[in-house]
């Protein structure tokens, strides 16, 4: 069963439950470890933004499949912290 059958089924579900999938704020991404392919899925006709990285939980998840920039990410937010108390730290 692929992605677009599986989106198809989710769609026809909550369309029963009167709801709607909002396609503007439904991003797709293709996780391999040597880069991301371009996927076509639709909903209703209307293609969905395939994202190179997204941020789920407070970490970046990128379609590598690393975490390198999440690290790299965490290493400023600390430094900057840091830096910010310095003078106390020092003291």
């Amino acid at each position: 069963m692929g992605l677009q059958t599986l989106m198809n089924k989710l769609n026809d579900t909550v369309k029963n439950d009167g709801m709607q999938i909002n396609v503007q704020h439904t991003q797709i991404m293709v996780i391999r470890w040597d880069g991301g392919g371009i996927v076509n899925i639709t909903i209703d006709g209307q293609r969905l933004e395939q994202v190179k990285n997204f941020i789920y939980l407070c970490s970046i998840i990128t379609e590598d499949g690393r975490s390198n920039v999440d690290v790299k990410t965490r290493i400023v937010m600390a430094k900057d912290v840091f830096n910010q108390r310095k003078e106390l730290l020092t003291k």
